[in-house]
Order: C-alpha cells, then sequence, then structure tokens
C-alpha cells in the first residue's frame, strides 16, 4: 500500500480528524435544513426530503437519506521530488446514518460509518479502507425511533491505514469485500454526485480529473474476487457525439455498476430517494450541466437508454464492454 504515488514510500499524513471536512449541506429549496435541531427533534424523519441527498443508502438509521452533519475531505498529499500532478489524493467520507447536531458533534465527534478512498494519478492505483459502527453489516438497531442508542465511531485521531496499528481501527479486508466497493466505484475511484459537488466543487476539496476509459487499478483487487471484477470496467459506446448513444460517455466514464444504473437514472430525470421535487429541471437532469430541457431530449435521451440497456445485458451489441482488470 506504500506504492501509490510510484515512489516508495509515500509521504501520508499519520491521523485524520473527520471535523476538519466540511459539512456536506442539506437543503430544501436551497434553504439549508436546520442542522441544530435538537436531538430529540422529529423533525427529521424517514419521509424528509432535500434538495441533494446522498446516493449511498443510508436509510438503515432509520431517517432516510437527508441526514444532516456528514462531512467530506479530499486532499491531494505533497510528495518530494514528485511532479504535482502526480501527488495521491485522499477522500475521506465521515458518515451520520442517524440524526447528530453540529452541538453533539462539537463535544463529541461520532460517526456511523468512516471511509477512505486513497488514489494515485501517476499509476492509477486505488485502495479502499472502511470502518463501519456494525462491523457485521446488519441492520442498525433503532427500536422504531431514529434517536435510539447505537455504538458510534469516534471521528478522531483517526489512524492512517498506511500507520502500524491501522488494523486496530480499519475494518479487516473480509468485511470491506463485503461492502463491495466496486459496484460504485466501478469505472472510477471516486464518485460525482450534486451531494458530493456542494463540497468538491471547492478547490481546496475537488477530486482528480479524469477522462474517459482511463486506467484505474483496484489494489487487491484478486482478494475481493469475482463479485468486485464483474463490475470492474465501463463502455465503450460509439459513436460519441450529442444526439446519439454514446453522448454520454464522451466525457463520463461509465462502468458496469452503478454508475450505468441507478446513478445515470438518478442524473436523468429520476428522482433519488427521499429527492425533493423542486420543479427545476437542473435538479432532474443535472448532466449535462447547463442543460436545454427543450433539447435535451434530442441530445441524450437515446444515450441513456443505450446504457440503460448495457447495464442490463453487458455483453450486448454496441456496449463494447472494456475490463480494468
Amino acid at each position: 500500500m506504500t506504492e501509490l504515488s510510484g515512489k516508495n514510500p509515500i509521504a501520508f499524513p499519520k491521523q485524520f480528524q473527520c471535523i476538519d471536512g466540511p459539512i456536506l449541506p442539506i437543503s430544501q429549496k436551497g434553504v439549508p435544513i436546520p442542522a441544530d435541531t435538537p436531538a430529540d427533534s422529529k423533525y427529521f424523519t424517514d419521509k424528509t426530503a432535500c434538495d441533494k441527498p446522498p446516493i449511498l443508502d443510508i436509510s438503515r438509521g432509520g431517517i432516510g437519506q437527508c441526514v444532516p452533519n456528514s462531512r467530506l475531505q479530499v486532499r491531494q498529499v505533497e510528495q518530494q521530488d514528485v511532479d504535482q500532478k502526480d501527488w495521491p489524493y485522499y477522500a475521506l467520507l465521515c458518515r451520520n446514518y442517524k440524526y447528530r447536531s453540529l452541538a453533539e458533534e462539537k463535544i463529541k465527534p461520532e460517526y456511523d460509518d468512516i471511509a477512505m478512498i486513497v488514489y494515485s494519478p501517476a499509476n492509477k492505483k486505488t485502495c479502499f479502507f472502511q470502518r463501519l459502527s456494525d462491523p457485521n453489516l446488519t441492520a442498525f438497531t433503532v427500536s422504531g425511533s431514529a434517536f435510539a442508542p447505537q455504538q458510534a465511531i469516534p471521528g478522531t485521531d483517526i489512524p492512517s491505514p498506511f500507520e502500524a496499528g491501522a488494523d486496530a481501527f480499519w475494518d479487516k479486508p473480509s468485511v470491506v469485500e463485503q461492502i463491495n466497493c466496486a459496484q460504485c466505484h466501478d469505472a472510477n475511484p471516486y464518485v460525482r454526485t450534486p451531494y458530493a459537488y456542494q463540497v468538491t466543487i471547492n478547490k481546496t476539496d475537488s477530486l482528480p480529473r479524469r477522462s474517459s476509459g482511463e486506467a484505474y487499478e483496484i489494489v487487491a483487487l484478486d482478494h475481493f474476487g469475482a463479485s468486485w471484477k464483474q463490475y470492474h470496467g465501463y463502455f465503450d459506446i460509439q459513436p460519441r457525439k450529442t444526439g446519439e448513444e454514446g453522448a454520454c460517455v464522451t466525457c463520463h466514464s461509465l462502468g458496469l455498476g452503478n454508475s450505468s444504473g441507478s446513478f445515470t437514472d438518478y442524473s436523468a430525470g429520476k428522482p433519488a430517494p427521499n429527492q425533493l421535487d423542486t420543479g427545476e429541471f437542473d435538479d432532474t437532469h443535472w448532466m449535462p450541466p447547463r442543460a436545454k430541457p427543450t433539447s435535451w431530449s434530442k441530445n441524450y435521451d437515446s444515450s441513456v437508454k443505450k446504457l440503460q440497456a448495457c447495464n442490463a445485458t453487458p455483453d450486448a451489441k454496441g456496449c463494447n464492454k472494456k475490463m480494468l482488470h
């Protein structure tokens, strides 16, 4: 794991603090939901809707998708004698599945799920790390209430995965294997969504730029096996131009898992779980940016339908499935 940058070893922070990452906003029609609502409030329920909910299913916490006060920190780590374009990136995501106010976080920063993805632009290698409050991946025990006690993860002094003793914090590969990171991170190390983009639009927390079909290697993919490998690829649909079946892959590397499935659907008119219906075209059709409702169907409908067909039958004619391993 120490050769991600192409140099050995890489320089990496020894520990992390969740609170150093910016908050991922939860809003309704552009107005932030009151994040400091007391913990015994019923404001947040499984029916609460918001503008840009997370795509990952976090409903096991009992209050649907619009859970506030998760944090995402993206950084590029400086390396000596290495060009900046080749410095490795890390993304640290500290997720809440149940409600925790900012006042609670200030006293005791705790979360339900802490994940880190480390990616090297130099050699395209990627490592996935996870720590779950429920290491057995069973449903959270909420006893009918979103505020019922449950195990939580301290978000302070998180050890780097590359430091000695990191195994005492991060889940074993056998747990990460069950999560199947490749199903969502099929053709790219990082998933770009309106939820995450609220933070990654900032220069400090911007994700690395990648081109369609660019190399991407999951470290220890052989360990994770066929369940991960089946998704680790992309579709090279032709012709790549507006109005044709390959329109979407002109810019995007869309893989065999969720990127060409539910993620494509959510970007092309299907509401995400708990997404608020604002009546705004840009909220339901957020790809491509600044598209016009009068021309969207003509320009992109056939490409979305082709991706949906390829997602259902990856080996179908015209999908041109390319594996990344």
